[in-house]
């Protein structure tokens, strides 16, 4: 029998009802700021634009928080590095297109409900279509799966003290960086900002750009992660 399909059913059996349990509260939260305005003001609307948001952090979270449980479990059931490692890619890949499908569909209908609603997808690219909607939101998840998945990897790998070292000084080069663009180059790198976001200066918006740029992000992660995570003996 092919392993990888007991070991991606292994990985996805925990992330099922975190899955569950982060949407009853994030909208029993929303239902209540709702509920709460309209007490207060008379009218039922409500504007949150950290949806999208908040489902990226959990993704993030939940695709690294059980990951060194699931790879030491998984070796000792003899599956090897490369089945763990396809397994957490089309668990993460699953759980971003699940999660993407899930958001689009109720902010949808919650704009439609209450038009001052507004997503973070909504303030950059305008009221588009589900399907566009969708694709960016899973093209966004997967990447910030595959780049928390690297950080654990990576911590695994090198060690908690070298690991915190290691991001210190990335976040201070990417400060660096950021301030040599601004100074240096301040027009070229906003023009370049902008239409790798898909939102071009010269007008018009293209939210499928940014789609392919997540994709090829993820993947590139993905294929380090692999990288480091074949020579590594345990957690």
């Amino acid at each position: 029998m092919n392993p990888l399909k007991p070991a991606l059913w292994y990985v996805c059996a925990v992330k099922r009802r975190a899955v569950g349990i982060f949407y009853l509260i994030q909208y029993a939260a929303f239902g209540l700021v709702c509920l709460l305005v309209a007490l207060f003001t008379g009218r039922v609307a409500a504007t949150y634009n950290g949806m999208e948001a908040a489902s990226a952090a959990f993704v993030g979270v939940v695709g690294v928080l059980t990951f060194q449980e699931d790879f030491r479990a998984l070796l000792q059931q003899g599956c090897t590095r490369r089945c763990i490692f396809a397994a957490s890619v089309c668990q993460f890949g699953l759980l971003a297109c699940f999660m993407a499908a899930v958001d689009t569909a109720l902010t949808q209908l919650l704009h439609r409900l209450m038009p001052t609603f507004v997503t973070v997808f909504g303030l950059l690219y305008g009221q588009r279509g589900a399907l566009v909607n969708g694709l960016w939101l899973a093209a966004a998840y997967w990447f910030v799966c595959s780049l928390c998945y690297l950080a654990v990897v990576v911590r695994g790998r090198v060690g908690k003290t070298t690991f915190l070292a290691l991001g210190v000084g990335a976040l201070a080069l990417l400060v660096v960086f950021v301030t040599f663009l601004r100074l240096v180059v301040p027009r070229a790198a906003a023009r370049a900002a902008l239409t790798v976001l898909g939102l071009p200066p010269g007008g018009g918006v293209h939210p499928l750009t940014p789609v392919l740029l997540f994709l090829a992000l993820g993947a590139l992660l993905s294929a380090c992660s692999y990288a480091l995570l074949r020579r590594t003996e345990c957690f």
